[in-house]
Order: C-alpha cells, then sequence, then structure tokens
C-alpha cells in the first residue's frame, strides 16, 4: 500500500510511524505553562490585608489565588505564564493600593 503524506510518499509501517509521529507533535503542543512567582508585598503584614490580595489576583484568570501564601511580606503564587504575566499580578496588587516589588501602591480612593 502506497500513499502520500504531506506530500512524500509512505507505505504501510511507515505510514503509521508519520501519523505516530505527527500525533506526537501535535499532543505536545501547550496549553497550560504554570509557573510560581514571589512578589514582594511589604504591606501584607495581616490576615485583612492578606485576603485582600488573594481576592484581587484571584480576579485574574490565570492564577491560582487559593494556593497562594505569604511568609515575611512575600507573596508565592502560582500563575499559567500562557495567560498572563508577573506584570499583571503586580499591577492587580498595586492598583488596590499596596506595593508590588519595584511598583508603588496607588492610593486607595476616599468613598
Amino acid at each position: 500500500m502506497n500513499s502520500s503524506v504531506f506530500g512524500f510518499r509512505v507505505s504501510g509501517f511507515k505510514y503509521a510511524a508519520v501519523a505516530l509521529c505527527a500525533a506526537a507533535i501535535l499532543a505536545g503542543c501547550r496549553q497550560r505553562d504554570i509557573r510560581v512567582t514571589e512578589v514582594r508585598v511589604p504591606q501584607a503584614t495581616t490576615a485583612a490585608v492578606q485576603a485582600e490580595i488573594r481576592a484581587a489576583i484571584g480576579a485574574i484568570d490565570g492564577v491560582d489565588a487559593a494556593g497562594a501564601t505569604f511568609k515575611d511580606g512575600v507573596l508565592t503564587v502560582h500563575y499559567d505564564s500562557m495567560k498572563l504575566g508577573i506584570k499583571n499580578i503586580e499591577h492587580a496588587i498595586k492598583d488596590i493600593g499596596y506595593d508590588a516589588n519595584d511598583f508603588k501602591g496607588e492610593p486607595k480612593k476616599a468613598q
């Protein structure tokens, strides 16, 4: 049995090998890339502030806010780098009024 795959003539066993390789290549396309980062948030010293930060980063698609941990003013968080970057996390924290690495928190507006 001779056949053509991607313009190349292949037969029998070779056809199966080419099909298997093509399937392996297509299956290897990454859909998620989970990474871990640390963000310095010096104001995250109370449970209330930590909860506020978790809520802010939890609103971002691709962040595992439930797994976020705080230790000595450092937030450790898992995120999907195929959906967002570290800057997205830093800006979310900055936007609610807290420092995040080199970004200074924006003062909260009076309500």
